[in-house]
C-alpha cells in the first residue's frame, strides 16, 4: 500500500527520500553501498510518510554513519534479477525490497540511531581501522574477513584463489571462530570467576561478537549452538549434538523463514550435519588403526593431528560438496590438500588477532607488535591458496547439476552413512538376501548409470545440431535444450535428438514452429507427441493464435504459447542467446512471409537458421536492420540460389553453409546445389554428411558429421 516503500517502484518520474542509515556501511568496489530505513518520500511535490528498507550508494570516500539522516534523490526501482543469481531474492532475505540510484544524497543530521547499535559498529570501525593501519595488505583484508566479517576489501584475486581451492569457508564466520572465542572466554574467566559464574559473560560475548560481525546466518547458526554448549557445560549435563543443530535451524527458520534458502545457511548447516555424521565415528576406527602401529603416546598426537586436519576437513567437505556444486558450479580438486595445509593455521588467525586487538587497546605500538602473530598465519594461508590456485585443473567446471542430483547425492550418502552405522545388523541381512552376483550386477548397474548421467551432463559449450532429413536442435552449456521445427522424417530427427539427450530426460525449453504449414509442421507435432516442450514458439497468423494441428498436443501438455515476434530473445546460458528476426509481427502463411528466422549468439561465434529462402523473406530480413553477419549459415529446402547469388549471401557473410536438404536430385539419386558457393565457404549438407553437429566456446568453432 501506499505506506509502504515498494509500492513506488519502478515509477517512471525520479523521488525523494529522507531516512536514517539502518546498518553498518559497506565499501563495494568504488562506491560506499547504504541501507537506509525510509521514513518520508516526496513525488510530485507531494510528500508521504512510508516504511521500509531501500539500498543506495554514495562515492567511496563519504563520510556516512550508522544513525545518519540523509535525503537520497533518484529513481526507486524493485532489485534485478539476473539468470543466474536472484538480487531481488537476496536483499529480499534482509528484508530490504527496493533499491535507488541516487542522483544526490546529502547529510541531514547526526546521531539518529540507537545507542547500542552506534557502540557496537564504532568498535567494529575502530578495529578495522587497527587492522589497516598495522598489518600490510592482503593480509589485513583477510584477518578483516575473519575475524570482523568486513570481506569486501579482500582483493579479487585472493578471493578467487579462496574459491579455486575450496577453502572460501575460511574467511567466513561460523563455528570454528565461536568455538576459539567460547574456549578463550571460558578459560580466561574461569580463573577470575569460578566455573559456575562464567556462563552469563561468556554467553554475553558471544551475544556481542555475533552482532558486531554482522549476525550472517553461518555465525548466528554457530552462536546459537555454542550457547547451547556453554549452558550444558553449567548445568553438569551433556549435550547431544543433532538436537543443537536442529534446535539452532528452528530458532533462525522461526525468527525468519528466509534463511532456508540462504546459501550460507544451507553450507554451514550441511558442514555441521557432516561433522556430526562422520568426524566420530571415522575418528573410532582410525585410533584403533594408529594405535596398532605406533607407540601410544605417539598414536594420540597423530590421531589428533589426523583428525583435526584430515577427517574434519573431509567430513565437512563431502556434506558441503553438491551444494557448492549446485550453486556456484565449481568442483575445486585441489581442495582436500589446500584444507589440509591452512586448516591448522588458524586457530594461529584466531588466537593472534584476538591478541592485536587487546594489545592495541593497551597501546598501538604494542598492538602493532602482537599483530605480527596474526600477519604470520595469515601470510602463510595466503601463500598456500595462492600456489594451490595455480594449475589449471585445481578448480573445473560443473554445468547442470540441478536440484535432482542434489537430492539424489544426499540420499545415497544418508543412506551409506546409515549402512556404516547398522553394519553389523545390515551386512548378514543384505548377505542372506542378495547373492554375491546380484550385488555385483546391481553394483555394476548403478556405476554404469552413474558414468552415463555424468557424460551425458552439458559440456560448458553451446551445440548447434542440424539434423539427417531437416530439423534442428540447440543445446546451451548449462542444458537449455532447444527444437527447431522436426524436418521432413521424423523417425530420422527422433534419433538424431535422442542420441544427444541424457537418457533420463524427456522435455524441452522450447520448441520453434519454423513454418505453419507443410513437413515443418508435421515433424514438429511428431515429436512434441514424444517430447514435452515447456514453451512452444509458433508464427502470429492473421485471424488465428495457432495452426489446429497444434490444439491437441497443448490440451495434453503444460506448455506455454508464444507468438513469434522480430526482437525476441530466449538465454540459453552464459553469453548465449537465441534471437527471432522473423516474422515482424502478425503476418499471412503464403510466400514465406511467416517463416521464423533465428539468430544464435554464443560468443564471438554466431548461426543464422533461415525460415524461408523465398527472395521477398531474404530482402524483408535485409531491410529490417537486425544484425545479420554469422559464421554458420543454415539453408532450408527451397530456393538455395536466391540465397547464394543475392546480396543476403554477401550481408551474412558465412564462413561455413549447412544445407538441410540440398536442392534437386541428380540422375544418379544424389542431390546437388542449383549455385556452388564463394571460394572459401565450407558447406555441409545433411543428405549427404547425415546428422551436422557444430561445437563452439565462444571463441572457437569445431564441426562433426555423421558420415
Amino acid at each position: 500500500g501506499p505506506g509502504d516503500l515498494a509500492y513506488y517502484n519502478d515509477l517512471p518520474r525520479q523521488v525523494s527520500i529522507i531516512g536514517m542509515v539502518a546498518r553498518y556501511p559497506d565499501k563495494t568496489g568504488k562506491a560506499l553501498r547504504l541501507t537506509v530505513s525510509a521514513r518520508e518520500l516526496a513525488l510530485d511535490g507531494k510528500r508521504t510518510p512510508v516504511k521500509g528498507l531501500f539500498l543506495t550508494w554514495a562515492p567511496l570516500l563519504s563520510d556516512f554513519r550508522y544513525g545518519d539522516l540523509v535525503e537520497v534523490e533518484g529513481y526507486l526501482a524493485t532489485p534485478p534479477e539476473w539468470e543466474d543469481f536472484s538480487y531481488r531474492d537476496y536483499l529480499a532475505r534482509q528484508g530490504v525490497y527496493s533499491v535507488l540510484r541516487g542522483r544526490r544524497i546529502r547529510l541531514l543530521a547526526r546521531d539518529q540511531g540507537n545507542t547500542f547499535w552506534k557502540a557496537l559498529y564504532a568498535l567494529r570501525t575502530e578495529a578495522h581501522r587497527m587492522l589497516l593501519r598495522s598489518i600490510h595488505e592482503p593480509e589485513a583484508s583477510l584477518l578483516s574477513g575473519i575475524l570482523l566479517g568486513i570481506e569486501h576489501e579482500i582483493p579479487p584475486n585472493v578471493m578467487e584463489a579462496f574459491r579455486r581451492t575450496g577453502t572460501s569457508h575460511i574467511i567466513a564466520i561460523s563455528g570454528f571462530n565461536i568455538a576459539i572465542l567460547v574456549g578463550f572466554l571460558s578459560g580466561v574467566l574461569k580463573r577470575l570467576l569460578g566455573a559456575r559464574k562464567t556462563w552469563l559473560p561468556v554467553l554475553t560475548g558471544v551475544a556481542a561478537y555475533t552482532l558486531l560481525v554482522g549476525a550472517d546466518p553461518p555465525v548466528v547458526r554457530a552462536a546459537v549452538m555454542g550457547a547451547l554448549y556453554v549452558l550444558a557445560q553449567t548445568t553438569g549435563r551433556a549435550t547431544y549434538a543433532p538436537v543443537s543443530l536442529a534446535f539452532a535451524a528452528l530458532v533462525m527458520s522461526a525468527i525468519n523463514p528466509f534463511v532456508l534458502w540462504d546459501v550460507g545457511f544451507q553450507l554451514s548447516f550441511a558442514a555441521t550435519a557432516g561433522l556430526i555424521a562422520f568426524v566420530s565415528p571415522v575418528e573410532g576406527k582410525l585410533r584403533p588403526l594408529v594405535s596398532s602401529r605406533l607407540p601410544a603416546p605417539l598414536a594420540r598426537k597423530v590421531t589428533d593431528v589426523l583428525n583435526e586436519a584430515v577427517v574434519v576437513t573431509l567430513a565437512a567437505q563431502i556434506a558441503t560438496l553438491p551444494l557448492i556444486v549446485y550453486h556456484f558450479g565449481t568442483l575445486s580438486l585441489i581442495s582436500p590438500l589446500a584444507n589440509f595445509l591452512v586448516i591448522p593455521a588458524q586457530p594461529g588467525v584466531m588466537l593472534g588477532g584476538g591478541l592485536f586487538f587487546l594489545a592495541g587497546l593497551i597501546s598501538p605500538a604494542l598492538g602493532r607488535i602482537a599483530g605480527w602473530v596474526a600477519w604470520l598465519y595469515a601470510a602463510y594461508t595466503i601463500r598456500c591458496v595462492e600456489l594451490l590456485a595455480r594449475p589449471r585443473w585445481a578448480s573445473v567446471e560443473v554445468h547442470g547439476f540441478g536440484s535432482g542430483l542434489l537430492l539424489l547425492y544426499y540420499a545415497v550418502l544418508a543412506g551409506g552413512w546409515w549402512l556404516f552405522r547398522h553394519r553389523d545388523e545390515a551386512l548378514p541381512a543384505i548377505r542372506r538376501h542378495f547373492s554375491f552376483g546380484a550385488a555385483v550386477f546391481a553394483l555394476g548397474t548403478l556405476t554404469a548409470l552413474a558414468w552415463t548421467a555424468a557424460l551425458a551432463h552439458p559440456d560448458g559449450f553451446a551445440h548447434v545440431v542440424f539434423c539427417e532429413g531437416g530439423g534442428a536442435m540447440v543445446l546451451g552449456p548449462q542444458g537449455h535444450a532447444v527444437l527447431v521445427s522436426g524436418g521432413s522424417s521424423p523417425p530420422r530427427f527422433l534419433d538424431c535428438a535422442s542420441r544427444r539427450l541424457p537418457f533420463w530426460r524427456r522435455d524441452f525449453d522450447l520448441a520453434v514452429l519454423v513454418s505453419p504449414a507443410g513437413l515443418h509442421l508435421t515433424g514438429l507435432v511428431t515429436a512434441l507427441e514424444r517430447y514435452q516442450a515447456r514453451g512452444l514458439l509458433v508464427p502470429a497468423l492473421e485471424g488465428q493464435l495457432r495452426p489446429p494441428e497444434l490444439d491437441a498436443i497443448l490440451a495434453r501438455r503444460r506448455t506455454s504459447l508464444h507468438r513469434a515476434s522480430r526482437g525476441m530473445e530466449a538465454r540459453l546460458g552464459d553469453g548465449v542467446t537465441l534471437m527471432v528476426l522473423s516474422p515482424a509481427g502478425e503476418c499471412r502463411p503464403k510466400g514465406g512471409d511467416c517463416a521464423t528466422t533465428l539468430r544464435l549468439t554464443a560468443g564471438d561465434v554466431s548461426f543464422l537458421l533461415l525460415g524461408s529462402a523465398s527472395e521477398g523473406h531474404l530482402r524483408t530480413l535485409l531491410n529490417s536492420g537486425y544484425p545479420l553477419g554469422s559464421e554458420v549459415l543454415a539453408v532450408p529446402a527451397g530456393n538455395a540460389k536466391a540465397v547464394l547469388e543475392g546480396p543476403f549471401f554477401d550481408a551474412v557473410s558465412p564462413r561455413v553453409l549447412v544445407l538441410s536438404p540440398a536442392e534437386k536430385k541428380t540422375r544418379r539419386g544424389g542431390t546437388t546445389t542449383e549455385t556452388e558457393p564463394p571460394p572459401g565457404v565450407r558447406v555441409f549438407r545433411t543428405d549427404r554428411d547425415g546428422d551436422v553437429e557444430f561445437t563452439t566456446d565462444g571463441r572457437r568453432l569445431w564441426v562433426r558429421t555423421g558420415r
